[in-house]
């Protein structure tokens, strides 16, 4: 009842889920907040999955290594994964 599975839906979803009965949902519709009395409805849902990685400072990389060499997770000490879905579609 604290929300636990919300965020396991919301981890689902930014990762890429496509079957909207997976994460609890008839369509894309049911993730975007449709209002309430005091607050007015949203236009989009959106979540972001930050992520830290074991990134090497680059004082380390091998000799002669450009950005291109090294994998993607291993470039930054964080990357960041967002989905957006958006009322209008």
């Amino acid at each position: 009842g604290c929300g636990k599975s919300n965020i396991v839906d919301a981890f689902f979803w930014v990762m890429g889920e496509q079957s909207h009965k997976h994460i609890r949902a008839g369509g894309s519709a049911d993730l975007i907040f449709n209002g309430s009395s005091k607050y007015q409805p949203l236009a989009l849902a959106e979540a972001t999955l930050v992520m830290e990685t074991d990134a090497p400072d680059t004082e380390n990389a091998p000799a002669g290594a450009t950005v291109k060499d090294i994998p993607i997770h291993l470039r930054a000490k964080e990357v960041s994964v967002t989905r957006r879905v958006y009322r209008t579609g």
